[in-house]
C-alpha cells in the first residue's frame, strides 16, 4: 500500500480521495432514497386499492344487501315468532309458551 501510495502524484491522490468521497455520497443519498420510494410504492399500491373499492361500491352494497337477508332468514330460523321482540317480552313469549306446551302435553 505504501509502494502504491509513492507511485501516485498529489494530483491522482486526490482524485482518487475525490472519486471514494463521491462514491460514499452516492451511497447515502441511494440509501435515502430507497426507502422514501418503497413507501412511496406501497401508499399508490393503497390507492389504488382503495379506488376499487370505490368503483365496485355498487356490487359492495348488492352483497351487503344480500347478507343481510341471509341474516335475517336465519334469524327468524333461529328465534322463530319472537324474531322481532324486544328481550322482555321474548322472557314472557318463552313462559307463555312453556305453560302452553305444559297444558297441551297434560303433565302436572
Amino acid at each position: 500500500m505504501a509502494e502504491l501510495l509513492n507511485r501516485l502524484s498529489i494530483r491522482e491522490l486526490r482524485l482518487v480521495l475525490i472519486g471514494l468521497a463521491a462514491i460514499v455520497v452516492a451511497g447515502l443519498a441511494f440509501g435515502q432514497r430507497v426507502p422514501r420510494a418503497k413507501a412511496m410504492v406501497a401508499a399508490q399500491d393503497a390507492v389504488d386499492v382503495l379506488e376499487a373499492a370505490a368503483q365496485d361500491d355498487d356490487q359492495l352494497k348488492q352483497l351487503l344487501a344480500e347478507e343481510n337477508t341471509t341474516l335475517e332468514g336465519l334469524r327468524h330460523r333461529l328465534y322463530g315468532d319472537m324474531a322481532n321482540l324486544p328481550v322482555r317480552q321474548v322472557e314472557a313469549y318463552i313462559i307463555g309458551r312453556l305453560d302452553a306446551d305444559q297444558f297441551d302435553v297434560g303433565l302436572p
